[in-house]
């Protein structure tokens, strides 16, 4: 399976890195990519910021072809902003074709407003365990339950 990962913001690149890792133990190779391309499936990135649209997501979804085309949608949600803005992605992608396999909201922490701050160690825990499970479930491959490995990918869920 080709798998792509798409960020539209660099807050999201120790995410990304932890997603293709986790990609990786799902059996398949992620390359980063600028485009969804011919990928089979595309893990899309982008932050949210408050009474700020990510102008690299609108351009992006406006101009590629996600007819038919799997994603994975992940967000860095800062300050004010909500989760609205992964669910109207969700809905813009749909009209566009794409299926939307999954989604996951990322928090930062120590910044003020808002403005600044970075991603935790557990929020990079949780984008690794998205990757392989978002893989593992559109591969149709199930790991046993009541073993160690469905424990650790069971983490990337917000406790």
């Amino acid at each position: 399976m080709r798998v792509a990962v798409v960020v539209t913001s660099e807050a999201l690149d120790e995410a990304a890195k932890a997603l293709v890792e986790g990609v990786s133990a799902a059996g398949e190779q992620a390359e980063r990519a600028e485009e969804p391309g011919d990928y089979e499936l595309v893990f899309l990135g982008f932050e949210t910021k408050p009474l700020k649209k990510d102008a690299r997501l609108e351009a992006l979804v406006e101009r590629a072809d996600w007819n038919g085309r799997k994603v994975a949608l992940f967000c860095v949600h800062s300050g004010k902003a909500k989760r609205d803005e992964t669910e109207r992605v969700v809905s813009r992608l749909a009209e566009k074709g794409a299926r939307v396999v999954n989604t996951m909201n990322l928090e930062k922490s120590g910044g003020l407003l808002g403005m600044g701050g970075k991603l935790g160690e557990q929020e990079i825990f949780r984008a690794r365990g998205f990757g392989e499970r978002t893989v593992r479930n559109v591969k149709g491959s199930r790991v046993p339950a009541g073993t160690e490995k469905r424990d650790r990918i069971k983490g990337y869920a917000k406790k």
